[in-house]
């Protein structure tokens, strides 16, 4: 089976919960690991808006607060590589 799983930018709020991303890198490596094909997506979420949002009140152009909130959700993906362990991919 393949699956792509969004993962919210709620579960990398400002204090992220480490015991919530572990527990999901769990969930899903035992999916991975029956044989079947994940993707997943992290979000920005509230952190992304809020550094969007400042940016913009700096004077900042859509592109620049575009990759501010771009940089702040990988920082999210390369939080949830590591609650995957193993079977996530090096780099993002």
């Amino acid at each position: 089976m393949k699956a792509v799983v969004k993962l919210g930018g709620a579960l990398f709020k400002r204090d992220p919960d480490v015991d919530a991303l572990r527990s999901m890198g769990k969930v899903l490596s035992s999916f991975a690991g029956e044989g079947n094909q994940l993707v997943t997506v992290a979000g920005g979420g509230q952190n992304a808006r809020v550094y969007i949002d400042v940016a913009r009140r700096l004077g900042a152009d859509e592109s620049t607060s575009d990759l501010l909130g771009i940089t702040v959700t990988r920082a999210n993906a390369e939080l949830f590589r590591l609650a995957l362990g193993s079977i996530a991919v090096t780099k993002i």
